[in-house]
């Protein structure tokens, strides 16, 4: 069995990877697993970048509005964070678990060698997240992402038969999520309602009878950064408009259900391994030996922490989750 477990962002450029994946990541605290049989490591290089790119995301905070220059740039090379997880207190086998960013131009740039590149990260990946930039979506009605999406899934799930889960998850969402009053649960309902509008022809082909017992599908938002809220989109003469946060609370960096998309992948990461780990002959060893059963005693312990409120939607589960 393989035990690099790879998770891929897929998006266009400025749809809001990198700040999904640090904002997601930076919650993968020590304290994270306490209650938890697992442990964790995150290697140097990783730690450093995630600490860097943090940085820069409290950093557009300290001004009283945020622009398309503040904050996080286009990402201009592939980079991976690369943690390793384990059962407390005993020498198994670790899983190595790899999260996949790079340019977002890539989809979009003309250059075929760049998109076959998108695609393996795709086909290689048990999770993928899909960024979802709603101030665009909402305000704009513009989404440039779907269509390729589309073209890449169609291609990596064709035959799709072993288990994924696709995340799809909207930031930039601080004026459509984040309290409980009506008028923002009426907003928020009507951000879902817009991106299954837009991403009809995706989520058909995702939840297609022949390939729906494989996939798993969740739209789980997020607020990266939080003390800011959309205020109006540039108006440049020339290029593409670029929203205008203004910041709520300066310097304050408040992140909204960023562990959730964690909680969610990484249950469902430690299910599929063991659903793996215990087919055939060996598996049916594997069993009577309770090997590796941590693992599925640990995706619950995590399914249990997963929410289904706080404006998260499943919209299908394999024949593995129960979410």
């Amino acid at each position: 069995m393989n035990n690099l477990i790879s998770v891929s962002v897929l998006g266009v450029s400025k749809a809001g990877k990198t700040s999904c994946l640090v904002s997601m990541l930076d919650h993968f605290k020590k304290d994270f697993f306490e209650n938890i049989d697992l442990h964790f490591t995150i290697d140097a290089l990783s730690q450093r970048i995630l600490m860097e790119q943090r940085g820069k995301l409290i950093s557009s905070l300290d001004k009283g509005a945020i622009e398309s220059t503040n904050g996080i740039r286009s990402t201009r090379e592939v980079t991976k964070y690369n943690l390793k997880l384990g059962q407390k207190g005993s020498d198994s086998e670790s899983l190595m678990v790899e999260f996949i960013d790079y340019p977002g131009s890539w989809l979009n740039n003309g250059n075929s060698a760049d998109f076959a590149n998108v695609k393996q990260f795709a086909a290689n990946s048990q999770v993928l997240i899909i960024p979802i930039d709603s101030a665009y979506l909402m305000e704009m009605n513009d989404d440039t992402q779907p269509d390729i999406i589309l073209e890449i899934l169609k291609d990596v799930y064709a035959d799709l038969s072993q288990p994924r889960l696709v995340i799809f998850t909207p930031i930039k969402c601080e004026k459509y999520y984040g309290t409980n009053d009506s008028n923002r649960n009426k907003a928020y309902h009507a951000l879902l309602l817009k991106i299954q509008e837009k991403y009809e022809n995706v989520l058909s082909f995702l939840t297609d009878k022949s390939r729906k017992k494989n996939i798993s599908i969740v739209i789980i938002p997020m607020q990266t950064l939080g003390s800011c809220k959309l205020m109006y989109f540039s108006e440049p003469e020339y290029g593409v408009k670029d929203p205008v946060f203004v910041v709520t609370q300066r310097g304050v960096y408040s992140p909204k259900n960023t562990d959730q998309p964690f909680l969610y992948l990484l249950s469902f990461i430690l299910k599929n391994q063991y659903e793996s780990k215990n087919t055939g002959f060996p598996g049916f060893v594997r069993r009577l030996l309770k090997n590796h059963k941590y693992l599925n005693v640990t995706s619950e312990q995590l399914l249990q922490l997963c929410s289904n409120t706080n404006g998260i939607k499943v919209l299908q589960n394999s024949h593995i989750t129960t979410f």
